[in-house]
């Protein structure tokens, strides 16, 4: 449903169903990410350690650092970080 927004010829401001659309997977994400702290304890042996994952577009910039959770079938986010770029770092080449 939300696909449709990203093609050129796309309604703004959304129209609503994919305004449900973009909640529902808010409420997701919202029920699924559990904020935790460091287990340092598993970063130090080795046995968890820390993981990132980066994304990067022409306008902005995000990430994720996690750990796998104690019992080892969760991923703990530690942090979620992101930002937009200022024109001048746009035009950067």
């Amino acid at each position: 449903m939300l696909s449709k927004q990203l093609k050129r010829d796309a309604v703004w401001p959304m129209p609503a169903e994919q305004e449900a659309a973009k909640r529902a997977i808010q409420q997701l994400a919202c029920e699924a990410i559990r904020l935790a702290v460091i287990g340092m304890v598993g970063v130090t042996t080795g046995e968890r350690p820390l993981e990132q994952v980066a994304d990067f577009c022409r306008h902005g910039w995000g990430g994720a650092v996690y750990q796998l959770g104690p019992n080892r079938k969760v991923l703990n986010v530690l942090g979620m970080y992101g930002g937009c770029k200022t024109l001048s770092k746009l035009n950067w080449h």
